[in-house]
């Protein structure tokens, strides 16, 4: 059992592959759609802030990065905006959300046909880079290995991801898991002006895997994205998978 995640990992890409590729358009209407935001020069996906699990708990802690959730005002309380997050969080596969069994083949379909859509719904954006989650987060170890499938089927795009969830990080990892080479798995701190614990700091000695911390001046990666109006131009280093960084509270 201990390297499940390394055997789920060839079975998912396989059975994806396998998959008839739906539409542009279908593949989007079957994930959710996409989702773009004024700072990202890419596309990203997102789900609503209230599916997050430690940090819908960290959201009522002082000083946590959590409390003051930039998912959870201005935009992201249209309702336009609310009704298309939580459509992604129906449509997003039970199996992902731990409310499935892997050993269960119908699941597992299921589940790559969604992988299978969202590698087809990113389509050919402008840029070379794709955000997971601006809103939401991992639901499962099994909802990190989609992603990472996602990201071995579309090898000409580079993830981010960010992360409070290192428990399903971790299980993941420990089961044989690895991130691609062109995805990075970003490890929040929880604290604001707090650096990464040392669980946080042993899991980003894995290939793939860095830290992100929030108003922290020691960070080795500083945002510049409030220095140019809350856009990330022509950065990349939130896709850089070796150097962690620092945001300004926001």
């Amino acid at each position: 059992m201990r390297f499940i995640y390394e055997d789920l990992s060839l079975a998912f890409e396989r059975i994806a592959r396998e998959v008839d590729p739906l539409p542009l358009k279908a593949a989007r209407d079957r994930v959710g759609g996409l989702t773009n935001t004024s700072k990202m020069p890419g596309p990203s996906a997102n789900l609503p802030a209230s599916r997050c699990q430690l940090g819908a708990q960290l959201q009522s802690v002082p000083g946590s990065v959590c409390e003051s959730c930039y998912a959870t005002k201005n935009a992201y309380l249209f309702p336009v905006v609310v009704s298309a997050m939580e459509r992604r969080w129906e449509l997003l596969p039970g199996l992902f959300k731990s409310l499935g069994r892997w050993q269960d083949a119908e699941q597992v379909r299921h589940g790559c046909e969604w992988i299978s859509a969202m590698a087809t719904a990113i389509g050919k954006p402008r840029s070379e880079v794709f955000r997971i989650h601006d809103s939401g987060d991992l639901q499962s170890p099994l909802h990190l290995l989609a992603w990472t499938t996602v990201a071995r089927l579309r090898r000409d795009i580079r993830f981010w991801i960010p992360t409070r969830e290192a428990g399903h990080v971790r299980r993941f990892l420990d089961g044989g898991g690895s991130v691609p080479p062109n995805m990075v798995v970003r490890l929040s701190v929880p604290m604001v002006g707090e650096g990464p614990s040392e669980a946080i700091r042993a899991l980003s000695r894995h290939d793939g895997v860095t830290w992100t911390a929030v108003g922290l001046e020691t960070s080795p990666g500083q945002c510049g994205a409030y220095q140019r109006g809350g856009r990330c131009d022509s950065c990349r280093l939130c896709w850089d998978r070796s150097t962690p960084v620092s945001y300004p509270l926001h």
